[in-house]
């Protein structure tokens, strides 16, 4: 992703050389999280005229059959993720009426509400690479946490068994924020980023440094094993295996 002060664009680097390519270069405003498809044809992605009205969008990566496959005037889709199969993605939505978890068909953009929440903000869901689960970050209060003018930004990392329905909590932290979870490849570890290491933000000026104060971590799926692997002054983010 590049971004820019009023729009974003999306790119494919080959990681051998050449140059940078854009896919997606008739859309405006906002795009993010793109997604491979398991098979490596296609990227998911978020677009919309704000941050706060992004639909979600597949492209085929040689730059073809872009297309709408969720987009609405009320909620937000943020993280599209690909279940292994490559028929289905889950996706987290929001909007003032409260947040859920969708599992969506690519084909049809047929949606389906797995999780739902008034309380909660539930947000940037991966699917496991073993078909079986969702890991998706909770936040601690119902508002919307990515405006300037919300200072609640907490959040801990919950896994969601999608045949039993049962959650469960990877991290606990209480006034921390642990976010944007992300599998490894064999599903046995999970990278995420935190501020857990952070003095207490006591007011709500202080609260505004919490995102410079991110690190990334690594943690098991129970909740055993956690690590700290990076110790800096930057803004440590998004971290991806």
């Amino acid at each position: 992703m590049r971004e820019f002060d009023d729009h974003d664009q999306l790119y494919i680097l080959d990681t051998i050389g050449g140059s940078p390519r854009q896919l997606a270069a008739e859309l405006g405003g906002t795009l993010g999280f793109p997604d491979w498809s398991p098979d490596g044809k296609s990227i998911l992605f978020t677009a919309g005229r704000t941050p706060e009205h992004e639909g979600v969008y597949v492209i085929r990566t040689d730059g073809s059959g872009l297309r709408p496959v969720l987009t609405d005037s009320i909620n937000e889709y943020r993280c599209p993720s690909w279940a292994p199969d490559g028929r289905r993605f889950a996706v987290g939505t929001w909007s003032p009426s409260g947040s859920a978890l969708l599992v969506v068909d690519v084909a049809s953009g047929s949606a389906r509400h797995v999780l739902a929440a008034d309380t909660v903000y539930i947000d940037c869901p991966q699917w496991s690479p073993k078909g079986d689960d969702v890991l998706i970050t909770v936040g601690h209060s119902a508002a919307y946490p990515w405006k300037s003018a919300v200072t609640d930004a907490r959040a801990d990392l919950a896994i969601l068994d999608l045949h039993s329905e049962h959650l469960r909590f990877v991290t606990s932290d209480g006034d921390k924020l642990n976010n944007y979870g992300r599998w490894s490849r064999d599903a046995r570890w999970i990278v995420f980023q935190s501020d857990r290491h952070a003095p207490p933000f006591r007011d709500s000026a202080a609260t505004h440094y919490r995102f410079d104060s991110l690190e990334i971590y690594i943690v098991r799926p129970d909740g055993s094993g956690l690590r700290r692997l990076t110790t800096n002054n930057y803004f440590d983010a998004h971290p991806s295996w």
